[in-house]
């Protein structure tokens, strides 16, 4: 059956089936120039993580105890896929603990500071 030329190769072939951490991540590792958008992208992360830990650590807020649940949940099933897959810490964790690393950094300075 031949095939219309500007459709292209068929999707089966076109992308490996790749770990969502190969997909994703490792070109914003691999790549210098996209470091800043790395970058920009765990900032993002500490500035929505920052203030739902003191929501949920220092007020007691029952939603925000639910969101940083469900942010912790959804970090430990992604620290468990790649231990699982590689056997050993690979980008996901070290971008997961830098991430919480600088959310908690950040709630702590925040705290003290009483910006929040």
């Amino acid at each position: 059956m031949p095939q219309d030329p500007l459709s292209g190769p068929p999707l089966d072939d076109a992308e490996p089936k790749l770990p969502f951490a190969d997909r994703w991540l490792m070109p914003f590792v691999r790549e210098p120039l996209l470091w800043p958008v790395g970058i920009v992208i765990i900032a993002h992360a500490v500035a929505f993580l920052a203030p739902v830990l003191l929501l949920a650590l220092r007020d007691r807020r029952y939603s925000a105890i639910a969101a940083l649940s469900l942010v912790l949940v959804l970090s430990g099933d992604a620290v468990r896929r790649e231990l699982a897959l590689r056997g050993r810490p690979g980008i996901v964790c070290g971008l997961l603990a830098a991430t919480w690393g600088g959310a908690a950094a950040a709630a702590v300075a925040a705290h003290r500071a009483g910006i929040f």
